[in-house]
């Protein structure tokens, strides 16, 4: 049978295993997080929200008609499947994320696409990168040495 520490119903620590977390007392400080493992991957709060931002099919088709140059909610409800109100949320939300940018021409806005927005993805994946390169060589190295030896 299995014993149990405490009232959050986890199994008791076993000798050389972590003990559970601890609930703290009413009013006392959040302990600390806990330390991301060793990966040397962060995915950071921008990341996530720019991943959510281009999870979106139809924003991805706004992104890619910007491609093409600036263009206002109206020119881009004709180029898509979509009415005025659904592109301007779509805008609304590439913008929070940095995706795009707007001018105010008279009346309207013209949006266009903020390059730098991608940055942090871009760092965050290029640490995905970096380690594969990393790994390939390191295999190239010891597939030399076992080719080297006698």
């Amino acid at each position: 049978m299995a014993t149990y520490q405490n009232d959050i119903r986890r199994p008791a620590a076993r000798s050389g295993a972590e003990a559970p977390p601890q609930r703290s007392a009413p009013g006392a400080a959040a302990p600390a997080p806990a330390p991301a493992p060793e990966t040397g991957y962060r995915t950071t709060a921008a990341v996530h929200h720019l991943l959510d931002a281009l999870a979106d099919p139809t924003r991805r088709e706004v992104l890619a008609a910007l491609r093409g140059g600036p263009a206002s909610v109206g020119e881009l409800a004709d180029r898509l499947p979509v009415s005025r109100p659904a592109v301007s949320q779509h805008l609304r939300v590439l913008r929070e994320s940095g995706l795009v940018d707007f001018e105010t021409a008279g009346t309207r806005n013209v949006y266009r696409l903020d390059p730098a927005g991608l940055r942090p993805l871009r760092a965050w994946l290029d640490e995905f990168g970096s380690t594969a390169r990393d790994d390939l060589a390191a295999y190239a190295a010891a597939r030399a040495q076992e080719g080297a030896s006698p």
